[in-house]
């Protein structure tokens, strides 16, 4: 067969097996229809390729468009000889496998009758496997000369006759690094690691050792493509962030229930999506999604903040805890229903994407600011002489206990249907909304509105619920702006009142601008007045109610004191 047919038999071949039998993959690189040129390192389909021109000395690689491929250092020629070396090298970390070296000239410059000997060396990273020989053939099938064994490197030597190669087929896969020192230790020691080399850039990395231990580290910024860590058996295993290096996981990074990742003070973090069924705990920031799984814990403690700082919304089916610290989400957060806790005591939490509440948030002993949007279908719940100021409004449609030695202020928007328990006080600073639409809420403790406040009421009816009804269990402090919304159909008509708040334990200070039997507004041409006494505040359409209507809206206003007082009891 002659050269040229031998080309053509092999190009046949291969495109055939790509077509049939191809992973997708594998690559294949041809040396032989890059135009001619020279050029100190060649990357391509994850490979890169480097040459020397005698050892320890870099060369050059020369493409040659008509046959294949020349490397030399210092001038060019058309073969691979003397003390020349080419180098393959999987990019990112990764390994080779099924490499096929294709080469379309040997030579015999010894006179053994041996064509094309060269010597093949292998590496594990920078280690070297050992070095195989080659001759004779122009098909070479590199992954067989080192059965067993893993390469993520290999270099192809004259020895001493010379060769020119034409082709490579080769396969790029991950390579994962395993911990391998039963007692701890630091990241960047390679004898720590089961294949004797520190994590490359884009390697997947597993640390999974039998019992509990801690690895220290990276001290320089490093880039791993996954993370696994988690003790097998007992103990846990701890990953100790330095605080002058940053940790890059681009894939996903999980902490399993034995794992630990202690955060490094400045050092970020990062990663494409982190699930924690373990503890994540110290300050620092994370720049990733969390998933905290059920039986997952993020711990900051006094003094210590962690910052989430990753998009997209995050979720929380374990338990956050801060004790005297700070955490912050630049993202939503989803509480989970049934699991999820975010539990707090003298602490600051942050929410700038907003917090879906439908678990449970517990705020014990102490002062604690809660900042961001809620929407609450869960529980809220203040321990016993406890402080709460919530900066952002609250979409309260689930439970909020506030205790009778404890106060939550409000500075943004209060609204939904849930009202609050308890016996505490609330305190509105921005606006109050009662219900999602008109609706009847309690509010059980005491409810003040400071003088920034803007109390919303909505009328479509003249039943409680088509109207809005503050109750109040304790007493009502009255200050701030009222406005009156009416609309679903409803006409305002002479003769008409609408007790909206009433207050068990009294009703003191007035609206702002509203004195007893001022004008809250017009509506329809018709003017709605406003009215106080000692434990109601009503609205009627008359500038002094006809005496039957009065007597029974007073009737009226009695028996729901009566009830809530008696509820409020009973409690």
């Amino acid at each position: 067969m002659t050269h040229t047919q031998h080309r053509l038999a092999k190009t046949a071949a291969a495109l055939l097996c790509a077509l049939i039998v191809a992973p997708s993959d594998a690559a294949t690189i041809n040396f032989s229809n890059k135009d001619t040129f020279s050029t100190p390192t060649w990357s391509e389909s994850g490979l890169l390729m480097t040459a020397e021109s005698s050892p320890g000395v870099a060369g050059s690689l020369y493409f040659l468009n008509y046959n294949g491929l020349g490397v030399v250092g210092g001038s060019s020629s058309t073969l691979i000889d003397g003390s020349e070396r080419v180098f393959f090298t999987a990019e990112g970390g990764s390994s080779l496998t099924g490499i096929a070296l294709h080469q379309t000239m040997l030579t015999n410059s010894d006179g053994d009758g041996v064509l094309g000997e060269a010597l093949v060396e292998g590496f594990l990273g920078m280690t070297s496997l050992g070095t195989r020989s080659i001759g004779g053939s122009f098909d070479v099938n590199i992954s067989s000369l080192f059965t067993g064994l893993t390469l993520t490197r290999f270099s192809v030597r004259p020895n001493p006759d010379s060769l020119r190669l034409y082709s490579l087929d080769f396969t790029v896969s991950p390579l994962t690094l395993h911990w391998a020192n039963s007692q701890g230790g630091q990241w960047d020691t390679a004898a720590n690691w089961d294949m004797g080399f520190v994590p490359l850039a884009l390697t997947p990395v597993v640390i999974d050792p039998a019992g509990g231990l801690t690895v220290s580290g990276p001290t320089r910024n490093t880039t791993v493509a996954s993370l696994v860590l988690g003790a097998r058996s007992s103990g846990v295993a701890v990953l100790k962030l330095d605080p002058a290096a940053d940790l890059w996981v681009t894939g996903v990074a999980s902490v399993q229930s034995r794992g630990a990742i202690e955060l490094g003070n400045t050092s970020v973090f990062r990663a494409g999506q982190l699930d924690n069924a373990g503890v994540l705990r110290g300050s620092g920031q994370v720049d990733a999604r969390i998933d905290n799984l059920a039986g997952g814990r993020v711990s900051v403690g006094a003094g210590q903040r962690i910052e989430f700082s990753g998009a997209g919304a995050s979720q929380n089916a374990g338990m956050i805890e801060v004790l005297g610290g700070e955490v912050g989400f630049t993202d939503s957060v989803v509480n989970v229903a049934g699991t999820g806790l975010i539990a707090g005591r003298d602490a600051v939490l942050r929410f700038d994407g907003g917090l879906t509440n439908q678990g449970s948030v517990a705020l014990s002993s102490g002062n604690s600011d809660v900042f961001g949007k809620i929407d609450n279908t869960g529980n809220i719940a203040l321990g016993a002489r406890t402080t709460a100021t919530f900066y952002d409004d609250l979409a309260q449609n689930g439970s909020f206990i506030v205790p009778s030695s404890s106060a939550a202020t409000l500075l943004g928007a209060f609204s939904g249907s849930g009202g609050f328990t308890g016996g505490g006080e609330v305190v509105v600073l921005g606006d109050l909304r009662p219900g999602n639409s008109p609706a009847v809420v309690v509010y059980d403790g005491d409810l003040t509105l400071g003088p920034i406040a803007h109390t919303a009421i909505d009328i479509e009816g003249l039943l409680p619920g088509q109207y809005d009804l503050l109750q109040v269990t304790g007493t009502a402090t009255l200050d701030g702006s009222l406005g009156i919304s009416v609309g679903g159909g409803f006409s305002l008509g002479l003769g008409q009142s609408f007790a909206f708040l009433t207050a068990a334990g009294g009703v003191s200070g007035q609206y702002a601008g509203l004195a007893q039997g001022g004008v809250v507004g017009s509506f329809g041409g018709l003017p709605l007045y406003i009215g106080y006494d000692a434990n109601s505040v009503m609205l009627y359409t008359d500038p002094v109610p006809e005496p039957r209507a009065y007597l029974l809206m007073l009737a009226g206003l009695a028996l729901v004191i009566g009830v809530t007082g008696r509820h409020r009891g009973h409690e």
